[in-house]
């Protein structure tokens, strides 16, 4: 189950709390990994590709699902969360450029240290109970993990914690808490919502906090199939000193000016929008703006 964005969606839910029909939400940090379902034959990647390594982590996930678990049959949940490092961050980046590429398998063998990532669990799906609220999953999959911790020797999972907040102001406060502690935001969740596996839901709203950075234009690559003769994207040193791609996201017009006048750009320096830093990257920002002596070329 994927996630929408807590910004355009949010006054459904805060007018819900002021109306005292619902009385509290939940909240967990966002984690800046890889999302991964795991059942009884593999872990999958968000798109449903099979992840054909991390054998650590899969032998925990079947000490946690092999055997039937409080009158729920044996191969009928799914555990649904994040693959995650706290030190191995570029590397991920690099993880998920791979897992972009939609290759058939994902083979995290090909990155180092790989024993470093760990699975933490959000959520699950209990295939047979297709109704069942977020309220009474996570209660199901805290009680399997606690019993399964208790009798068996599992390490490389987690349960995410989360907390409840029943106002916007302790929403935004619990969101920069976590922006303080490295992490890329906030997701936010009812106690009646639905799991609709593979698909994106109402039901899961993502709040992550946008910064704004400025970079130094070293080059420019122009733009593919209906770009070609445009500026595609820029390359631009970040404050850390990185050498990085981003996104020059201006509309057509714009785009073939300045592929036209890509000298000028070179040198210049420009304000990258983005929501979080990766390890000193930037994480799918896009040009904000061009600092410019001339107001009118952008």
């Amino acid at each position: 189950m994927l996630s929408r964005k807590w910004p355009q969606r949010k006054h459904r839910w805060l007018n819900a709390l002021a109306d005292k029909k619902m009385s509290k939400l939940y909240v967990s940090p966002k984690l800046d990994g890889v999302r991964c379902t795991a059942s009884m034959s593999a872990l999958f990647s968000k798109c449903g590709q099979k992840i054909d390594s991390l054998d650590h982590i899969f032998h925990d996930t079947q000490l946690l699902l092999r055997r039937q678990f409080d009158g729920f049959r044996k191969g009928s949940i799914i555990l649904d969360g994040e693959l995650y490092a706290e030190n191995w961050r570029p590397t991920l980046g690099e993880v998920l450029g791979n897992v972009g590429k939609r290759r058939p398998v994902i083979n995290f063998r090909l990155f180092k240290l790989e024993r470093q990532i760990s699975l933490y669990l959000f959520d699950a799906y209990f295939v047979d109970h297709p109704d069942m609220p977020y309220i009474q999953r996570i209660a199901h999959l805290q009680r399997l993990y606690k019993a399964r911790k208790a009798t068996e020797d599992i390490t490389n999972i987690f349960l995410l914690p989360r907390r409840t907040v029943s106002s916007e102001a302790e929403c935004d406060a619990y969101l920069h808490s976590s922006v303080a502690k490295g992490y890329e935001g906030i997701v936010v969740r009812t106690a009646a919502g639905l799991y609709y596996p593979g698909k994106r839901s109402s039901n899961v709203l993502k709040y992550l906090y946008w910064r704004k950075e400025l970079c130094t234009i070293c080059d420019v690559i122009e733009g593919k199939l209906g770009l070609q003769n445009t500026l595609g994207s820029i390359v631009c040193e970040t404050s850390t000193g990185k050498i990085q791609n981003v996104n020059f996201s201006l509309d057509y017009d714009k785009r073939k000016y300045w592929w036209e006048n890509r000298e000028k750009l070179k040198g210049r320096r420009v304000v990258i929008k983005t929501f979080t830093h990766t390890g000193g990257d930037i994480r799918f920002g896009s040009v904000h703006e061009l600092v410019v002596e001339e107001p009118n070329e952008l």
